[in-house]
């Protein structure tokens, strides 16, 4: 893979931080990250979805976000570990696949973190 060219000292890219791997199937993709130690959690809107906040974050977990027209295809669900959701109030029942991500992975890191503390 070929990374942009940096235009600026001052402009950080996520290719800093993020290693990128490119698959060519979702099964592919979740052998190989179940091989790594990763539980597969799909984001669904469904009687079957966990809520975030009732999950374990303390252990490795790949998160598959869906985006806001198609949502999450039927292969990823079925091979996915686990289903959850972000509980919502209101008429609204989804967020921007870019809010959803985010709120994702700032609950995933608070919890992971307080079950650290609690360890020490």
């Amino acid at each position: 893979m070929t990374l942009p060219p940096y235009h600026s000292p001052l402009v950080y890219h996520p290719y800093q931080w993020l290693d990128i791997e490119l698959w060519d199937s979702t099964q592919e993709c979740f052998e190989v990250l179940i091989s790594r130690g990763y539980r597969i959690a799909t984001t669904h809107v469904g009687m079957d979805a966990v809520s975030i906040y009732d999950m374990d974050w303390s252990c490795p977990t790949a998160i598959v976000v869906g985006n806001e027209n198609r949502g999450i295809s039927d292969e990823a669900l079925d091979l996915s570990d686990l289903h959850c959701s972000i509980p919502m109030k209101g008429m609204v029942d989804s967020f921007n696949v870019s809010v959803a991500a985010g709120i994702l992975m700032h609950h995933a890191v608070c919890d992971r973190t307080s079950r650290l503390v609690m360890i020490q």
